[in-house]
């Protein structure tokens, strides 16, 4: 009889709101949401998924504003 190892990957849950890929949502997700917007952050540099706060399908203001409200204790 062979043994063999079997290993399962699952894919990475997405943290709505983690756009700098830090691992957590705050301030630096903030100012590259902004930078993205005002265009002096490339699309290539955030995570577009997480970018999309509201679930919308666009990244625009309305996500920058749920994103504020997010990190409003």
């Amino acid at each position: 009889m062979a043994n063999f190892t079997v290993r399962l990957q699952t894919a990475p849950t997405l943290l709505v709101g983690d756009i700098d890929y830090s691992g957590i949502v705050d301030g630096g997700d903030l100012l590259a949401l902004a930078g993205y917007l005002v265009g002096r952050v490339a699309l290539a540099d955030i995570n577009e998924e997480a970018a999309d706060v509201n679930g919308d399908g666009h990244i625009g203001l309305a996500d920058l504003t749920a994103l504020v409200n997010l990190l409003q204790p």
